[in-house]
């Protein structure tokens, strides 16, 4: 309290009207805060987590298709290298084996005598239906032999090669049939592609 004069009224100090705050009990509300703040940091730190986990599996997915389509066109060019290796072989020929009735699908026969193979290039045949296949087919003498059971890809292509048998050896014609699938052991309908393959 300030100094007085005699005869006044004692002014209170400001500091006597403040009475101290009352303590809080306890620091219970700080901890709740943090137990909060750590589940959300957990909960978040999780879902980052699962996050991070997709992003790594769609990308070694993406990089597995990659590598699969680098493989399939190495196998391609491989594959097409050596049908051009085995087409400038002295001694090779080429014959046609072409749509009965008309422009349409055709198979290239490349015979190379000296080894008694064929290299055979598919164009332009659609994939056989559901159950089916097609078969190519050896005519000796009037005698179909089966040459092999196939199918194209999706861009009507396909190239395989043949030891032709000592059976087939002497075959003037090729014919190509659609057979059940996985073929069968003597042509099931008439032929909708022919060709002579020899002299």
């Amino acid at each position: 309290v300030r100094g007085v004069t005699k005869g006044e009224e004692p002014v209170p100090d400001t500091m006597d009207f403040l009475e101290p705050l009352p303590r809080r009990q306890g620091s219970g509300w700080f901890m709740k805060l943090a137990l909060a703040a750590s589940l959300v940091a957990a909960v978040g730190a999780a879902y980052v987590g699962r996050q991070s986990m997709q992003i790594a599996g769609g990308l070694k997915l993406e990089l597995s298709a990659a590598q699969y389509q680098k493989d399939s066109i190495a196998a391609l060019l491989h594959t097409r290298e050596a049908t051009l290796n085995q087409i400038m072989l002295p001694g090779t020929q080429l014959y046609q084996v072409s749509n009965v009735g008309g422009p349409g699908p055709v198979l290239q026969v490349f015979w190379v005598k000296d080894r008694g193979q064929w290299l055979v290039h598919a164009a332009h045949l659609p994939p056989a239906p559901a159950g089916k296949s097609y078969q190519l087919w050896y005519m000796v003498n009037g005698k179909a032999i089966s040459a092999n059971v196939f199918n194209t890809e999706s861009d009507g292509q396909t190239v395989f090669q043949l030891d032709v048998p000592s059976e087939a050896k002497a075959v003037t014609q090729a014919a190509v049939t659609l057979e059940p699938e996985g073929g069968s052991p003597q042509p099931t309908g008439d032929p909708f592609m022919t060709g002579s393959v020899g002299e």
